[in-house]
Order: structure tokens, then sequence, then C-alpha cells
């Protein structure tokens, strides 16, 4: 009886070998079937391993765009409070230490909420600043004449160039919290990418209009009198890095939101798949 029992006959079934049982094997088919076959605690644990294993890289990848967009809405914020809000930051300033004449320096200063002036100690606090998007310095503050035409050289309006850096910190926030809510809510993440798609764009197309109005002033003050020194100033610096920050980001969270958004087949092929269990037990 034993020794019929444990010789288990074994079937080939198009190229794959099956273990077939006989009524008198059956109680030593399910011993040895249970030996071999991971039960669906182990399957379940060997999912659930898999999936942590996938999840964690992407949480770490989404964390890292999360910090780049928000270095990136910082230095926006800031170029977008320059000088007028926070004074220590400029797109340019210039200098006249010499005066007209009188040895009494002064200096303007220009950003992008508005501009500032200092008549004296130029390296202490501001004289006056304004806020304003149409600046325009005032003479009676740096003791000038209404018609020298450094006042007129200095002068800045808001173009459309300038009030793209408006619209691109806009964009970031927004694209912020789109970013935010695509985490929770998948099926929008297209919008979120279109976003971004636009704060790339419009990001260039700010520093592409401050570098043409620092080329402006600076034609504008060489040729002014009283003489004055133009010297760009940090903002200038901070719009290329946010805007190649804001290149990099959004080029990531599109291929982020894109690949965490295609679907994928998992194909299991662990031994004893649910599927098969019992084929052989069927088969005789």
């Amino acid at each position: 009886m034993s020794s019929v029992a444990l010789s288990l006959d074994v079937t080939v079934k198009k190229g794959v070998p099956i273990r077939t049982c006989s009524p008198l094997q059956s109680f030593y088919c399910s011993m040895a079937r249970s030996k071999d076959t991971p039960t669906s605690l182990e399957r379940n644990h060997r999912r659930s391993v898999k999936r942590t294993s996938s999840q964690n890289p992407r949480k770490l990848i989404g964390t890292g765009i999360l910090v780049l967009i928000l270095i990136t809405f910082s230095l926006q914020l800031l170029i977008s409070l320059s000088t007028g809000v926070i004074t220590s930051l400029s797109l340019v300033h210039a200098e006249s230490k010499g005066g007209r004449g009188d040895g009494i320096p002064r200096k303007i200063s220009i950003g992008g909420s508005g501009g500032c002036m200092w008549f004296g100690n130029i390296s202490g606090p501001p004289t006056k600043c304004i806020i304003t998007t149409h600046f325009r310095p005032d003479p009676e503050i740096l003791d000038l004449n209404k018609h020298d035409t450094i006042i007129q050289a200095m002068s800045f309006r808001m173009g459309i160039w300038e009030i793209t850096n408006y619209i691109s910190t806009a964009l970031v926030f927004l694209g912020l919290i789109m970013f935010l809510i695509t985490i929770r809510y998948r099926e929008i993440w297209k919008i979120t990418a279109v976003i971004f798609y636009f704060v790339t764009f419009v990001s260039w197309a700010a520093l592409i209009g401050e570098i043409a109005s620092l080329i402006i002033l600076k034609k504008n003050v060489i040729v002014a009198r009283p003489k004055f020194h133009l010297h760009p100033g940090v903002v200038i610096w901070l719009m290329i890095i946010s805007t190649v920050l804001a290149s990099i980001t959004g080029c990531l969270v599109v291929w982020f939101l894109e690949d965490r958004n295609t679907p994928r087949q998992t194909e299991e092929t662990e031994i004893g798949n649910p599927a098969g269990e019992g084929r052989g037990a069927r088969e005789d």
C-alpha cells in the first residue's frame, strides 16, 4: 500500500510535467502539493512586499519634485517682491558718488515691485521706496533737477515682458496646488502637466524680458546726465536660476505623472498559482 502510494505518476501535457494522482494516492498528493505550493497568506505577503518596494522610490521621487517646486516658487516670489517690498534685492541699481558736483552720493534701484532711492548714505537704508508698476525717481528726494535726463533714464514702466514675471509666479503656485491634488486624484494629471508646460514657457519669456530691460536701461543711463554708473542686481541671477529650475521641474513633473498613470501588467510566476491548483488532481 505504502509503496504504491509513494510512487506518484508524472505525465506530460503540452511539454509541461503534471503530477497525476489516483484515488488511493490523493492523500499523499495533497501532502506533497502543500509542501511545494505557497499558501494564500504567503502569496499576499509577497504581493505586499513587491507593492511596497515599487511605491517607496515613487514617494521619494515625488517628494523631491515637490521640494523643487517649492524652491522655484520661493525664488519667483522673491523676484516679484524685489526692491519695493524687499529693498535688499534689485534688478539694477545706478550710483553717483560725486552727485552734481556737491560730493553727495545718490543711488537708484529698480526691482519687481517698484524702486528705491538713496541720498547721502547709500550703504544704509533707502531714503524712500515706492511700490508701483511704473517707477519714476523723485527728483526732490535725490536733490536733482526735474529736467535731468537720469530721471527719465531710470524711469521703469511695467511692460508685457515684465508682467510675465508675475504670471510665472502665479502659475508656479497653481502648479504646486495642482500637483498636490493630482497625487490624490490621478484623473487630472494632464491638466497639471499642461500648467507646468506653461510655467516653463512663461519663465523663459520673463527672463528674456528682464534681460531686454537691462540692456535698454544700460543704454539710457550711459548717455544720461548727471553721470550714474549702472550695475546689475541679484534679481537677474535669481531669475536665471529659477528659470532653469522651472524647466527641469516641469520635465520631471510631466514624466512623473505620466509614468505614475501608465497601466502596468503584472505577471505572476509564483509556483502553485491558484488558477492552476487542483488541475493535476482532476486529471487522472
